[in-house]
């Protein structure tokens, strides 16, 4: 019972977060982004290649600073999109972190293929925070900040099978046009990537 209900205060605070962040009522006290990028963990095995990019935000809801941090991310083996990130803040009882992960269902999420990902998820809180996240940053200082400096790869010895792979072209594309709203979308959306 106690996880229920801390699963209910938990959407509760990130319905509140996202319904701010999306009507402008919430102040944006400081905004991060790291822009979208290769990352291959482990060169002996190509299932941890992804891409992704992070957004982070402070914010004030009801007197209480809020940071939080979403990332979005692609597997490129499975073509699978994943949201995660935490939201933490000091309370009265001192500092509280709620960690947010789309995939928290692994047994729904292993067994659904990356296209019917946008079904089962686009609707959950994580992903409408998410969406707000990437709202906010569109065309903000932050994100010109972050793309100013970035790029694409920035790992040596990448193989050829990752730089000729038609969903690393269409990532390292919206990276270079500084897109994020568009990367954002292709997430959970495989038919949005497919009109690249």
């Amino acid at each position: 019972m106690y996880d229920q209900i801390d699963d209910e205060t938990t959407t509760m605070l990130i319905d509140s977060l996202a319904n701010g962040l999306m009507s402008g009522k919430l102040p944006l006290l400081e905004m991060k982004y790291y822009p979208i990028g290769f990352l291959n963990e482990s060169q002996y095995d190509e299932r941890e290649a992804n891409t992704s990019h992070c957004f982070e935000i402070t914010t004030l809801l009801n007197g209480l600073e809020y940071e939080i941090s979403i990332t979005e991310t692609i597997n490129l083996e499975s073509g699978k999109g994943d949201i995660f990130g935490d939201i933490c803040y000091d309370g009265d009882d001192g500092e509280r972190k709620y960690d947010l992960m789309l995939s928290s269902d692994i047994m729904q999420y292993e067994d659904a293929d990356a296209a019917e990902l946008k079904k089962l998820y686009s609707d959950s809180s994580v992903a409408r925070l998410a969406e707000a996240m990437a709202t906010v940053f569109t065309d903000s200082d932050a994100a010109a900040e972050g793309f100013s400096y970035a790029r694409f790869f920035n790992e040596k010895g990448i193989s050829q099978k990752w730089k000729k792979n038609p969903l690393v072209k269409l990532c390292e594309k919206m990276m270079n046009e500084k897109n994020l709203m568009d990367f954002h979308r292709i997430i959970l959306d495989t038919e949005y990537r497919e009109k690249f």
